[in-house]
């Protein structure tokens, strides 16, 4: 039997890995570069 992938869906604003600054969000911004970052939707 093959596994099921692991889905982690993050909905956020100002998220630093989108270029904001307000918030730091460095375990986020670390996740967004390890993974796949949606930037059109």
């Amino acid at each position: 039997m093959r596994g099921q992938p692991n889905v982690v869906l993050i909905n956020c604003d100002d998220l630093g890995c989108y270029g904001s600054t307000r918030n730091a969000t460095p375990a986020l911004d670390r996740l967004a570069a390890d993974g796949v970052r949606f930037d059109s939707f």
